[in-house]
């Protein structure tokens, strides 16, 4: 492949995934990277080099100069949602030099991270949501809310993981509401789950490839951990609909559709990221590695852009997440995650052939 990948978002898991992903195939993309100079991906062997920027637009604007001028067009990459609206809402500009990650409007994708405008999407493919509500500071908790709720942020950019928890009654949403980062936040029907998927894919040229659904073996109200199950997807109804709602939005670039299962079985819809899932890597064990095939589609490589999926069911851990939300906290003894680390399939982090960022957690931790 002749074009350069250039890789965007913060020196995290996230971003090590894509890399070794990409570096496994031959590929050494240029890193540029958040929030840390030192960190995980710098110890990779894998990037052609690494360049931190103090923000994202200081990465945006170091992007657009020093590789505009490359011939054939790099291809982009993000690996979070703050660095995938950067793309967002400036594609048309940058598609005059770059392979982007995008729809066909300047912003869709970003308006589409309100988990509001997403949802209406969804019940227009078929798919059924929990019902949510935005309250705002100035305004106040509304007095008709049950309880339990669930909060999010109102766009995955305004908080992310850090705004989402469980509200057992109102006196704990006020301090949610208090302490979020934003004028407001999502509340929205607390699903007491038994399951939470990941349908985990790329889309290009028109087509949507969907080779395997994630399962979480083990989750609290507020977080899952690092344990998953990968079933290859079957062609039913459900994926049909995701890949008609992907179709209309017309996006380009990785992605993961988000759904929670609760104990009667029924299925709620409950996001899209547009951009590498942090759980991508694990899948690249069974012989589909979604970041390369993605990168052949849009260059117009030679290759199977949609392999048959040859392995139908393995496990995947994330050990790093599974030990702070689980181990540390004593909900699993360390006996037991050890052994199933070891029978695990595939790793995020313990990798032989890219020991550098294990032995940095190692000494970190």
């Amino acid at each position: 492949m002749d074009n350069k990948v250039i890789v965007f978002g913060c020196n995290h898991q996230n971003m090590l995934g894509l890399v070794r992903s990409l570096g496994e195939k031959g590929i050494r993309p240029y890193c540029v990277c958040l929030k840390s100079k030192d960190g995980l991906v710098f110890r990779s062997k894998y990037p052609a080099a690494c360049h931190w920027a103090a923000s994202p637009q200081d990465g945006y604007d170091y992007i657009v100069e020093h590789f505009s001028n490359e011939t054939p067009k790099p291809i982009l990459l993000s690996s979070d949602d703050v660095t995938e609206t950067l793309f967002d809402v400036n594609a048309t500009e940058l598609r005059k030099h770059f392979i982007v990650p995008a729809s066909d409007e300047d912003g869709k994708l970003t308006r589409l991270m309100s988990k509001k405008n997403i949802g209406e999407l969804a019940i227009k493919h078929g798919f059924q949501i929990p019902w949510m509500k935005i309250i705002m500071k100035k305004e106040g908790i509304p007095a008709e809310l049950s309880y339990p709720v669930f909060t999010k942020s109102v766009k995955s950019i305004d908080g992310g993981k850090k705004e989402e928890q469980k509200c057992s009654n109102r006196e704990e949403l006020e301090v949610a509401l208090n302490n979020c980062r934003s004028e407001g936040l999502l509340v929205q029907q607390f699903i007491d789950k038994v399951d939470e998927i990941d349908f985990i894919g790329y889309t290009a040229n028109g087509e949507v490839y969907l080779p395997y659904i994630q399962h979480q073996l083990r989750f609290s109200d507020h977080a899952y951990g690092g344990y998953h199950r990968f079933d290859k997807t079957k062609n039913n109804e459900l994926t049909s609909n995701i890949k008609t709602m992907l179709k209309e939005i017309n996006f380009q670039g990785l992605f993961s559709v988000e759904f929670l299962v609760d104990r009667s079985g029924e299925w709620y819809f409950t996001e899209v990221n547009f951009r590498h899932d942090g759980h991508d890597y694990l899948i690249t064990n069974a012989g589909i590695n979604l970041p390369w095939l993605y990168c052949c589609a849009v260059t117009g490589e030679n290759v199977d852009l949609m392999p048959e999926v040859k392995k139908t069911s393995f496990i995947g851990m994330n050990e790093r997440v599974d030990l702070d939300q689980f181990v540390h906290t004593k909900k699993v003894s360390f006996i037991k995650w050890f052994w199933q680390f070891i029978t695990a399939d595939t790793h995020i982090m313990w990798n032989w052939h890219d020991m550098g960022p294990v032995l940095y957690m190692l000494k970190r931790k």
